[in-house]
């Protein structure tokens, strides 16, 4: 579900002029001004109550001009809604890339990036997950077998179910010498080389699932180390969301080395020499793998976050590699600090989003890592916006018919006719500036087809807006609306027993859950500082309520990735 960012302009005609600014703004419903019309997904005017066809007005940052030769009457409401929809965007944290000098010449191995980050606006961390090492040492020496168990905890911390989760933990010890779930609450678990898959159906709000698995390995390279990572996805079964957790790792393990000197940043490497023993004549084998050891998958735009990474080089031949330089890209737009927590060769240099790391000649079946901790944002915010354009058909009623085609349509506003539905995004119909539920009507292409008893008085305008939002691919994005329809009581408090059923019986829906919303009292939208809504009921924030038998509509607009 992509939710959107919804702003009214509103303020009053004067009777005289057709320019309205920024100072004209009545700052008691916002005080944003009239936004650019490029940095919205799309906008529509309304005058008086009623929808106007792009023709009559031009839009400009901090600037509307009314295109009519008549000027709205004085004290006329003039409303801009504009709405903006902004697309998540996936990005890497940072790229690595190896320099070696081979038997068989220089090659250059990658680039590696690991898993996605999402940046969007509104981020919902409803999964926690946990990762605990319960038993095991926290020190160990290069090439001793060892044994941890440890424990992964998944919640749902949100109120809402959130169905096929998959638990993912990534195993990062260099050798693996047996895995072996050891209790189970919830779902079932598969194996498959270094990567553990815990899957679960369905977690209720404020569910927890628990498992216990015990790992035996060993590591070939010193330092700071980590015996795996675990992250957990799932599906938000009210909106269809995908849903992402941090990247859990557990405690950190010491590795010890007898030729590591600890009192230095720098690690002697052994000498080039030779020092396997006789093999055949393989060449030359360099490997490099990177993995995000801890932090978000999910982030929102310029707001700080840290992550920890490991980069691992591996020499799985039986000669030795000369010259390894390994660069890694930080792609954060905004890098705050950098810190290297452990490494076991070489030298390591920072040159703004560069990092090198000179290792210099790696031995034969030698292995080398360095973990280090980033901190910074991904801005990600101007260039995600999603493009709609919304129509209109507009024509009037001659008091008699139910039926109107492409040939009554009033052509000084658009030609373009009644399009097809299976084409659009979404659509309203609005008969002398009221929104109609949707059991009001029909739309075919070429056809409006009028489904109440009654018929439009004559020359009541009749207008279908329509619009077409498409994503990043290309591909038509679909909206699902619903209306809550009621009348004005004279109070300012309205439920769902207030609904008109014969309009519809969903309610008021969770606004958590949809898009965005529209709210129409007498055919007038009203900016959202009028109007408070939470599943199941309406408050109005307005000093007098709607007369008695006033039209209140409600609308849900829920846009579908």
């Amino acid at each position: 579900m992509l939710k959107a960012d919804v702003y009214h302009f509103s303020t009053l005609s004067d009777g005289i002029k057709k320019i309205y600014t920024n100072d004209d703004e009545l700052e008691e419903y916002g005080n944003r001004g009239i936004l650019c019309p490029n940095q919205v997904s799309y906008y529509s005017l309304f005058i008086n109550g009623v929808l106007q066809p792009k023709i009559n007005y031009e839009i400009q940052k901090g600037r509307l001009t009314l295109k009519t030769e008549d000027v709205p009457l004085k004290n006329s409401t003039i409303i801009i809604t504009f709405v903006t929809f902004k697309d998540s965007i996936s990005t890497k944290l940072n790229s690595a890339i190896a320099n070696v000098s081979l038997p068989s010449g220089n090659i250059s191995i990658g680039p590696v990036t690991d898993i996605d980050i999402r940046i969007q606006d509104d981020i919902h961390p409803y999964l926690k997950l946990e990762k605990n090492i319960v038993c095991g040492p926290e020190f160990v020496f290069i090439n001793h077998i060892n044994r941890w168990g440890f424990t992964l905890k998944i919640r749902n911390t949100s109120d809402i179910p959130i169905s096929n989760i998959a638990v993912t933990d990534n195993v990062l010890i260099d050798f693996i010498i047996n895995i072996d779930p050891l209790f189970l609450s919830k779902g079932n678990i598969s194996i498959e080389d270094k990567t553990i898959t815990w899957n679960i159906d369905i977690l209720s709000p404020g569910q927890t699932a628990t498992t216990t698995i015990i790992l035996d390995g060993l590591f070939t390279a010193d330092g700071i180390r980590f015996i795996g990572r675990s992250f957990a996805m799932g599906i938000n079964t009210h909106s269809n969301n995908l849903i992402v957790s941090d990247i859990s790792a557990g405690e950190a393990i010491r590795v010890l080395s007898p030729v590591h000197n600890f009192r230095t940043c720098y690690v002697t490497p052994f000498p080039c020499a030779p020092r396997c023993i006789p093999c055949p004549n393989i060449p030359g084998s360099i490997g490099i793998e990177k993995h995000i050891i801890a932090g978000p998958l999910e982030v929102n735009p310029s707001n700080l976050n840290t992550w920890i990474f490991e980069i691992k080089i591996i020499n799985d031949g039986c000669v030795p590699i000369h010259n390894v330089i390994v660069k890694d890209t930080l792609l954060l737009d905004n890098l705050d600090t950098f810190d290297v927590l452990s490494f076991n060769q070489g030298i390591v240099h920072q040159q703004d989003s560069l990092i090198t790391w000179n290792i210099g000649c790696l031995n034969p079946y030698t292995t080398v890592v360095m973990i280090a901790e980033v901190t910074g944002f991904f801005s990600g915010i101007d260039n995600n916006i999603l493009r709609g354009e919304n129509y209109q058909y507009n024509t009037v009623s001659d008091g008699i018919k139910k039926e109107f085609t492409n040939e009554d349509e009033l052509t000084i506003y658009g030609s373009l006719g009644i399009p097809d539905p299976g084409g659009l995004t979404f659509f309203n119909l609005f008969i002398n500036g009221v929104l109609q539920p949707k059991s009001n009507y029909t739309v075919k292409t070429g056809l409006l087809t009028l489904l109440t008893e009654d018929i439009p008085i004559e020359g009541v305008p009749i207008i279908l807006e329509y619009f077409i939002m498409k994503d990043r691919n290309n591909q038509l994005l679909k909206a699902e609306i619903s209306q809550y329809n009621t009348l004005s009581n004279g109070e300012k408090v309205y439920t769902n027993e207030d609904e008109l059923t014969m309009y519809g019986y969903m309610g008021i829906l969770d606004p958590n859950l949809t898009s965005y919303e529209n709210l129409f009292v007498n055919g007038v939208i009203q900016p959202n500082i009028n109007y408070i809504v939470k599943e199941g009921i309406l408050v109005l924030e307005v000093e007098f309520p709607p007369t008695d038998g006033v039209p209140i509509s409600l609308q849900f607009i829920s846009m579908l990735l």
